[in-house]
């Protein structure tokens, strides 16, 4: 059987690795919009960075993805731990949506009250 190229503290210890998703307008030519900031082995570390980074409201979403060994089918894993983002844009857009149903509903009511009214 072949030798495993991963060392004893990859398989022993998680790495947690912060991204950054940057703001359109941030995004230079030829730069993707996802960044890799920072690696760290402790999660509370992880959280505090991703938080002050989320806090400084210079990206648009900040995520905590961690990498594990799995030792059952002999890979390496990377899975997303948190995500912070703004959900304030979120629930104004649904705002947004429902509000423009809303008027669209009331449009076609006006519409068929003289149709409705005839008979």
């Amino acid at each position: 059987m072949s030798q495993l190229w991963f060392s004893s503290a990859c398989v022993n210890k998680p790495e947690f690795s912060i991204y950054v998703y940057h703001h359109e307008f941030n995004i230079e030519d030829g730069f993707t919009d996802w960044e890799r900031v920072s690696k760290t082995t402790c999660l509370q570390d992880a959280f505090h960075q991703a938080q002050l980074l989320f806090d400084s409201d210079d990206f648009k979403k900040v995520e905590i993805k961690k990498k594990y060994f799995d030792p059952k089918y002999q890979r390496l894993i990377d899975t997303p731990c948190k995500v912070y983002q703004d959900r304030q844009k979120i629930s104004r857009r649904s705002k947004i949506i429902a509000l423009f149903s809303f008027s669209c509903i009331c449009g076609l009511g006006v519409v068929a009250l003289p149709f409705l009214a005839g008979f």
